[in-house]
């Protein structure tokens, strides 16, 4: 008699254990997605104020390219990087009028859609501002 009653007390414990566990479980996994959620929203309003800032550096650098175009050889060169320097100052507006979730998609979506087309246009912008900046 006193072995069942020692047995069924065990068992109340056990559940008991189990229960407790699984409380514990659940308020560590709340607390991690309240973390992450925090991050979250921490980061997104770090890009936030460094939108505006982005803005300004892309406009400066196309205005700086455009400038430097007129004094490359040849009418090639100088009609490529004027048109280099109006999409870096229409990538500009752009990013001062989306916020950054928005942009993020749409960046995301043009690197998937145009893979080779963006390594391409990445290296060339690269190359023309690195060489307009060497120069100076």
């Amino acid at each position: 008699m006193a072995e069942a009653t020692a047995a069924r007390s065990a068992q109340g414990n056990d559940g008991g254990d189990s229960s407790t566990l699984k409380d514990s479980v659940s308020n560590v996994t709340e607390n991690v997605k309240g973390k992450v959620s925090e991050l979250g929203q921490r980061l997104n309003d770090t890009i936030e104020e460094q939108r505006e800032s982005a803005a300004s550096t892309l406009r400066t650098a196309a205005t700086t390219l455009y400038t430097e175009a007129e004094r490359l050889p040849g009418d090639t060169m100088k009609s490529l990087a004027q048109g280099a320097a109006e999409k870096i100052d229409q990538t500009s507006t752009y990013i001062r009028q989306h916020n950054a979730r928005a942009v993020l998609e749409d960046v995301t979506e043009v690197v998937r859609r145009y893979p080779g087309r963006t390594i391409v246009v990445s290296l060339a912008v690269g190359f023309l501002l690195g060489h307009l900046f060497t120069s100076e």
